[in-house]
């Protein structure tokens, strides 16, 4: 709906930057799913899907499996999500077929993840993994340009549930290495703390790569490359500079990315929550946190960027930790290194 028509109600602009008008005595749920509906009705030359529709697209037999896991999206009230999750498969490139084998069984053995659960809000955010529930919860993006945002946060979350080893703890701040005898949090935690005093090639490092973003955009107004390449570079590049960012939040903290990076990616107090009544509990708290999500980039990366733009730049920073990766990938999952 883009106008009002004289209706009596009044405006609403989710985070996505989408006006949407309710009417009043109108919910804004029922509001949002007409917007949608309709956005998607104008858009699509295809038909609507029924409550549980079999994909007529033309996948690759590994993509056609992947997608029959997530069978348990199709009851997701609003037909816009349906066709953006069959988008981001549709146009993902499968880099690491056995690593995206090992995340999708996930889906069938449901080990790690029990159901896929489709938020109906399109207000931001509210994508996440539930460890002890094994439940992983996505935030489709109303925008169609966005899937490979879509996958990007799709396979971040099951990476998570890679490194949950089935009580509700990550392997990344339970499991010790063989060689080092120590675990990827605390290796990463060593490795970046030792960096310290080269931390400004780091933060260097990532505002080369968001400035690339902006001479991304520069060429493609000015004509010089095409929207396609556009987009797809600047999603690429930019999961690698916020990967980054948010790999050297876990170490030093909400404050420090503010100041140095100008960004950051979670929320103060989830890398950084200090307790004195319950000191060893926010050390663990801190540690798990911390390596899980060091896990999820990795395997974001692995799978989303054929350049790995994010892993080989972690392998020359903290080259252990990395090691420490790919054994527990190995010890659980038979994955072997490429």
């Amino acid at each position: 709906m883009s106008f009002s028509d004289g209706k009596k109600g009044r405006w609403i602009t989710t985070d996505t930057g989408r006006h949407v008008f309710i009417e009043d005595g109108q919910s804004v749920e029922d509001a949002l799913k007409n917007a949608f509906d309709e956005e998607y009705q104008s858009e699509s030359d295809g038909p609507e899907f029924d409550a549980d529709p079999e994909p007529t697209i033309d996948y690759t037999e590994h993509k056609e499996k992947c997608l029959k896991s997530f069978k348990g999206i199709w009851d997701a009230p609003y037909k816009f999500i349906k066709q953006r999750f069959i988008d981001a498969f549709n146009n993902h490139e499968v880099i690491d077929e056995d690593l995206e084998n090992i995340l999708f069984g996930m889906l069938d053995k449901k080990v790690n993840i029990q159901k896929v659960w489709i938020k109906t809000e399109y207000t931001g955010g509210g994508t996440y993994y539930n460890a002890y529930q094994r439940k992983l919860i996505m935030n489709i993006s109303d925008n169609p340009e966005h899937y490979m945002t879509t996958m990007n946060n799709l396979i971040h979350e099951m990476g998570h549930a890679l490194d949950n080893d089935g009580t509700g703890k990550y392997y990344s701040s339970t499991y010790k290495s063989k060689k080092y005898d120590v675990t990827l949090a605390d290796m990463l935690e060593q490795e970046l703390r030792g960096q310290e005093s080269d931390m400004s090639e780091i933060v260097n490092e990532y505002n080369n790569w968001e400035h690339y973003v902006d001479l991304l955009y520069e060429d493609w107004k000015a004509g010089n490359i095409n929207r396609e390449f556009y987009k797809n570079e600047r999603a690429r590049v930019q999961s690698a500079y916020l990967n980054l960012c948010d790999t050297i939040q876990g170490t030093y903290g909400y404050k420090y990315v503010k100041e140095k990076f100008d960004n950051y990616t979670h929320a103060d107090g989830y890398f950084d929550w200090y307790s004195e009544k319950y000191p060893e509990e926010a050390k663990q708290r801190r540690a798990r946190n911390r390596g899980t999500e060091f896990f999820a980039e990795m395997t974001d990366d692995l799978c989303n960027d054929k350049e790995h733009l994010f892993s080989k730049y972690m392998q020359t920073i903290a080259p252990k930790s990395c090691e420490i990766y790919y054994e527990i990938l190995e010890e659980q999952y038979g994955y072997k290194r490429k």
